[in-house]
C-alpha cells in the first residue's frame, strides 16, 4: 500500500517545525526592513509629489507629515498653502507606517524641530517648525528606523533592519538613501 506512516509524518512535520524556527529571525528582520523601506518610499513620494504640485500649480504647497502625540509618523498630507484643499494623503496605517520611527534631524544627526515643508512655485523648500515659523536647516534627514529591531550599522555592530534616510534640500531635492552604505555606492546619502 502506498503513503506514510504515523511516523514517517512525524518526523517530516519535526524537520519543517526545525527549519521554521530556525528560520523565522531572519524572516522577521526581512519583513522589518520590507516595512521600513516600504514606509519610507512612500513618505519620500509624498514630499515629491508636494513639490511638483508647487511647480506645476505655480503656488506655495504644503508637506505636512503626521503626527502620533509629538512624534513624526510615516503618515502625510499634501494642502494648498491657504490649508484649505487636501490634495493628497496617506495615513499612517498604509504600508506599515505605525512600525516605523520617524525622526527629523540636520546634517549632523542631531533632532530638529521640523513638521512641515512648505514648496514654492519653483521648487525650493521652507522648513517649518511646529509654530510655522521657518527652521533654518539645510538638508532635513527623516530617519527612518524600526520599532522592533536595531538598525544595521556599517562597523558590524547594530542589528539586521536596513534604516533609511529621506533628505529634503532648501532646494527642493528629495533622496531616500542608506547612512550606512560605503563611499562611491549609490545609495549612500
Amino acid at each position: 500500500m502506498a503513503g506514510f506512516t504515523l511516523i514517517e509524518l512525524a518526523v517530516g512535520l519535526a524537520i519543517v517545525s526545525i527549519l521554521l524556527v530556525l528560520g523565522m529571525p531572519t524572516l522577521n528582520a526581512v519583513l522589518d526592513s520590507s516595512r521600513l523601506k516600504s514606509a519610507a518610499s512612500g513618505f519620500s513620494s509624498g514630499i515629491q509629489l508636494a513639490r511638483a504640485q508647487a511647480i506645476s500649480r505655480n503656488q506655495q504647497v504644503n508637506f505636512i507629515p503626521a503626527l502620533s502625540g509629538a512624534d513624526l509618523t510615516a503618515g502625510w498630507a499634501i494642502w494648498n498653502t491657504a490649508g484649505v484643499q487636501a490634495i493628497e494623503s496617506k495615513s499612517v496605517q498604509e504600508s506599515s507606517g505605525q512600525m516605523v520611527l520617524v525622526a527629523a534631524l540636520d546634517s549632523t544627526r542631531a533632532a530638529v524641530n521640523v513638521e512641515s515643508i512648505t514648496f514654492n512655485g519653483l521648487g525650493g523648500a521652507v522648513f517649518r517648525d511646529s509654530a510655522g515659523a521657518a527652521v533654518a536647516v539645510n538638508p532635513v534627514v527623516f530617519a527612518f528606523s524600526s520599532r522592533s529591531g536595531a538598525c544595521y550599522l556599517a562597523n558590524g555592530t547594530g542589528g539586521s533592519i536596513r534604516c533609511l534616510d529621506v533628505r529634503v534640500t532648501s532646494a527642493g531635492q528629495i533622496r531616500l538613501c542608506d547612512p550606512q552604505v560605503a563611499a562611491g555606492d549609490s545609495r549612500q546619502c
